[in-house]
């Protein structure tokens, strides 16, 4: 199933904890951020907001419906329509085309779009169980394993299959991934890792896959965001200028991943093609036409395919666009040259489980408004926003900019 917007509202406020070791609930986080939301909305905007998505917590609070968050913001008796979004992943962008349609069907006035989750009061073998238990797959149940990076190594073995490359050679363009991720999050004072890593420092971490060490997964993290959306009239009384929402695409493919040793996924499998061209479709526009990419990267494979099933290069040409960025970047500092996760993504600005693509989101609101400090960059309006949920299971693809 797959689904594309058009917008008559705007994004009108924008609020985040920022990614941390908080040992706070996933409440506790998810309403510092829709109050930091409403503050930088403007106060009246509460009064207005009559939905609630939530992109609900999976690791650190199982039972935080959306009945339960509206009751600890306390906006409940105020709301129409509460949902919960189940693409995980990309649930924050997904989250974002159901207000979308919800405002465009004249439903409601504005909506709140929130997302956090705990990760690090957990020890490690109970991160694994709950990791594990959330994907359920029917191979793997074992969930004292990684699973999930044992998932997405198997995609990026396929991967290497598939094209060609020296193993050795891809090997190193996926290393190079984190230490561009860490170059971008030593900028962001909300991102939980600021140490710029070296490709040393990811050759050396602990092996977790056949061909993925430790350095190459998302970084855990405690930490919440809230975005809110509003018909463009209330939106023309908020603090800020508000931000169009060009395009949006939603596509899934089935749940478990096919044998990559006997299938070939390229086409069937991944749903990111879908959900990009749908976006770009909406809002009339190519991959040339962005300034700002924000691209979701659990795990440098997940960065690469999205790469190549935007259309931003060409099938199997991923590792070679990102050892030529990798470079650029030891060269030069100025966030033009890679206006790419200038929060630091996943694997350094942090991974809330399923609460990281509403950071990538805030991003792109506050580099569109010139609000990024030393990471601005000279021209991200539009702005893209990719989200995966699941093992490439679901996709979400946001453009947004200036009306």
């Amino acid at each position: 199933m797959e689904s594309a917007i058009v917008s008559g509202s705007a994004i009108v406020g924008v609020g985040t904890t920022g990614c941390s070791k908080s040992h706070l609930t996933p409440l506790q986080l998810i309403r510092q951020a829709f109050y930091s939301a409403v503050e930088d909305a403007g106060s009246d905007i509460l009064k207005c907001i009559d939905a609630l998505i939530v992109v609900p917590p999976t690791i650190g609070d199982k039972g935080a419906t959306s009945t339960v968050i509206a009751s600890e913001l306390g906006i409940l008796s105020s709301l129409s329509v509460y949902l919960t979004d189940p693409m995980m992943g990309a649930g924050p962008i997904s989250a974002l085309d159901f207000a979308v349609k919800l405002i465009r069907m004249n439903v409601v006035r504005a909506v709140a779009v929130v997302a956090g989750d705990s990760f690090t009061s957990l020890g490690g073998k109970e991160m694994l169980k709950r990791m594990g238990e959330t994907i359920n797959h029917p191979d793997y149940q074992d969930f004292s394993q990684p699973i999930v990076p044992i998932l997405y190594d198997q995609v990026a073995q396929w991967h290497m299959k598939k094209y060609g490359v020296p193993r050795e050679r891809l090997r190193e363009q996926f290393m190079m991934v984190p230490v561009l991720m860490s170059m971008q999050a030593s900028r962001h004072p909300g991102a939980i890792n600021r140490r710029v890593i070296t490709l040393e420092d990811v050759r050396a971490s602990r092996p977790i896959g056949k061909v993925t060490n430790k350095s190459e997964c998302a970084w855990p993290a405690d930490g919440a965001g809230a975005c809110i959306v509003a018909r463009k009239d209330l939106a023309r009384d908020c603090k800020h200028k508000p931000i169009a929402i060009h395009g949006v695409g939603t596509s899934y493919r089935p749940f478990f991943l096919p044998d990559p040793e006997v299938f070939d996924m390229t086409e069937t499998f991944f749903p990111a093609r879908a959900a990009a061209r749908q976006a770009f479709s909406i809002a009339s526009l190519t991959p040339l036409d962005i300034g700002l990419w924000q691209i979701y990267d659990c795990f440098p494979i997940c960065f690469l395919r999205f790469l190549e099933e935007s259309g931003l290069v060409h099938e199997g040409e991923g590792g070679e666009w990102i050892e030529m960025m990798y470079k650029q970047r030891l060269s030069h500092s100025h966030p033009d040259i890679f206006p790419v996760n200038t929060h630091g993504g996943l694997l350094s600005g942090g991974a809330p489980w399923a609460t990281p693509a509403i950071f990538s989101l805030i991003e792109a609101v506050l580099q569109i408004r010139g609000e990024a400090g030393e990471r601005q960059v000279t021209q991200p309006d539009p702005s893209l926003v990719y989200a995966n949920g699941g093992i490439f299971h679901y996709s979400a693809v946001a453009i947004i900019g200036e009306d």
